[in-house]
């Protein structure tokens, strides 16, 4: 992947999780939508790793907006909430592996 293609896929990332952020922060979302949310950040997670400086604000900011939707079940703020706890030390370690590997970004 070129560095140009990676770029393309951190602005894509990003304007996806600054669409949901204000999604989250203007609605109140059904507890299927919020599944359909958490299931996206899963699914992007590896991305996010490869991007780490740019995609990790907002991926937290999307996770604290999560939280605060009032139908979401105690199931989902597990996960989210688990998701915000282990974020910092996995992309940490995702962050430096991905420097070790390819130099500094």
């Amino acid at each position: 992947m070129t560095d140009t293609a990676a770029l393309s896929i951190t602005q894509i990332v990003q304007s996806i999780l600054a669409i949901l952020l204000t999604t989250l922060q203007t609605f109140s979302l059904s507890t299927p939508q919020i599944t359909a949310i958490i299931n996206f950040l899963i699914g992007i997670a590896p991305t996010v790793e490869k991007e780490y400086e740019d995609l990790k604000q907002p991926l937290q900011l999307v996770l604290e907006a999560l939280e605060g939707q009032a139908s979401a079940t105690p199931e989902q703020l597990a996960v989210v909430r688990s998701m915000k706890s282990s974020a910092d030390a996995d992309y940490d370690a995702a962050y430096a592996a991905y420097i070790a590997a390819h130099g500094a970004v």
